[in-house]
């Protein structure tokens, strides 16, 4: 039985992976699952993400369209809510990105356009990692966190789980930030941050 992918989401972030997933060749697009019908995609609207179970998870793979402007705990939950159901998830990598053959991609990783993914880099389950980030050698992202657009995470760097990563942040070398951080766009981090702080500037400081 061929599977099916169905895309979770059906707002900007999910144009941005139907169009990605429109320039390959054999992907089997089922539809859409939303609160709404009125998506950003021209897919067949299945429904809410009930819909999903529906099928089985041997007919179907899922891609977690949900964005973040924050941290991304929606995403985070629709992930672990249908992987404990035993559903899959695509991972959705885009031609313009460049990985290294050493670097490690879990299940659901997204790379957006011009991105840079370098040596010995691990990307943990459900990681966004956004149009035109770069990755340096030796960086560890856990899973659930989304990097957003124009990033560094320099080499060695250790970012925790579900954190945001806001637009042009810098993250300097060996630096580790916890889980659930919140860092603002266009932060310069050189200093070590705990988990569940927020923390904006440059050089970036605790706000909350």
């Amino acid at each position: 039985m061929e599977e099916k992918i169905i895309i979770l989401g059906g707002g900007g972030h999910a144009r941005v992976l139907f169009e990605i997933l429109q320039g390959k060749n054999n992907i089997p697009l089922l539809g859409y699952t939303d609160c709404r019908q009125e998506g950003e995609i021209f897919l067949p609207y299945l429904g809410n993400d009930g819909e999903i179970e529906n099928f089985s998870p041997e007919e179907v793979v899922l891609i977690n369209a949900l964005g973040s402007a924050e941290l991304p705990r929606k995403r985070k939950e629709i992930y672990l809510k249908f992987k404990e159901k035993g559903y899959r998830f695509h991972s959705v990598i885009h031609e313009g990105a460049h990985v290294s053959p050493s670097a490690i991609l879990s299940a659901g990783v997204q790379l957006m356009c011009h991105t840079v993914i370098g040596p010995e880099v691990y990307l943990g389950e459900n990681v966004l990692i956004n149009t035109g980030v770069i990755v340096e050698h030796h960086a560890r992202i856990g899973a659930h966190t989304h990097v957003a657009s124009g990033a560094v995470i320099c080499g060695g760097a250790v970012i925790g789980e579900g954190c945001h990563i806001g637009a042009g942040t810098v993250v300097i070398q060996g630096i580790t930030i916890g889980n659930e951080a919140l860092i603002g766009a266009g932060s310069l981090v050189v200093h070590d941050l705990p988990s569940g702080v927020k923390a904006y500037g440059s050089p970036a400081k605790i706000i909350r």
